[in-house]
C-alpha cells in the first residue's frame, strides 16, 4: 500500500533515526489483500533491463515472494529517504503494510521493483484513489547508494506507464518541498502536470491521458 500518500502535510523530518520502530504512524488503507492467484494479471507485465554505473538492474512487478527483500530495502534506507517516501519517521513496516506492497492485483494497485541480483534497490508504486476512480496516488523511492544513476527516472517512467496501461488518467505524487531531486525528476517527465505547494508538501498532478505504453 502507498502509506500514507493522502495526508502527509503535517509531517516534519527527523533529525536522526527514531529509537525503535514506529509502524503505527503509517496508515492502513483497509483494502483487502489480494492473494498469490492475482500475480501478473495487470496490463504492465514487461521487464526493463537497465545498465547502470553499479551494474545491471531489472525493473519488474513485485510478488509476495519479494516480502523479505522489500522489508530489507525499507529498513536499510536512510532516515531521510524513509521520511521522504512514507512522510513519517519509521524504521520498518508492519507485516500487513509489507503485504500491501507486494501482494497486489497489478491493476488498482501496483508495485514495481528495481532489482540488482537479488537485492531490491528501488521501488515505485501506485494505488487507486476512491474518487475519482480513474486516478491514482504514486510514489517512487531509490536506495541511497543507487541515486543519481537514472534509476529514479526509469522507475517513475515504468510506474506511470503501468498506471496508463491499466486505464488511469491522472496520478498524484506528494513530495516533501525540500526534496528537490524528486521535484526535478517529476518536472522532467514529458507529460502535462500541475503542482500546488501546501506548506511542507508539494502536490504534483500528472496527466496520464496523453501517454500510451512505452511512451512515458
Amino acid at each position: 500500500m502507498l502509506v500514507p500518500l493522502s495526508s502527509p502535510r503535517q509531517a516534519t523530518p527527523p533529525a536522526s533515526a527514531p529509537p525503535g520502530p514506529s509502524p503505527r504512524s503509517l496508515a492502513d488503507d483497509g483494502m483487502p489483500l489480494v492473494g498469490a492467484a492475482s500475480l501478473f494479471e495487470g496490463s504492465w507485465t514487461r521487464r526493463r533491463v537497465l545498465t547502470t554505473g553499479h551494474g545491471p538492474v531489472v525493473i519488474r512487478a513485485a510478488t509476495p515472494l519479494d516480502t523479505s527483500s522489500v522489508d530489507h530495502f525499507v529498513r536499510t534506507l536512510s532516515p531521510t529517504a524513509r521520511f521522504r517516501r512514507f512522510h513519517s519517521a519509521v524504521n520498518r513496516l508492519t507485516d500487513r503494510q509489507l503485504a500491501g506492497l507486494v501482494d497486489v492485483d497489478h491493476r488498482d494497485r501496483e508495485t514495481l521493483l528495481a532489482v540488482s541480483g537479488r537485492t531490491v534497490v528501488g521501488m515505485g508504486q501506485y494505488l487507486v484513489q476512491a474518487h475519482p476512480k480513474d486516478s491514482v496516488d504514486l510514489a517512487v523511492v531509490v536506495a541511497d547508494d543507487w541515486q543519481r544513476l537514472g534509476l529514479g527516472r526509469e522507475l517513475l517512467s515504468a510506474t506511470v506507464e503501468a498506471a496508463s496501461a491499466n486505464g488511469f488518467r491522472t496520478a498524484t505524487a506528494y513530495v516533501q518541498a525540500e526534496n528537490r531531486a524528486m521535484l526535478s525528476l517529476l518536472r522532467g517527465v514529458p507529460m502535462p502536470m500541475v503542482s500546488a505547494n501546501e506548506g511542507s508538501v508539494v502536490e504534483v498532478l500528472i496527466d496520464l491521458s496523453t501517454i500510451g505504453p512505452g511512451r512515458a
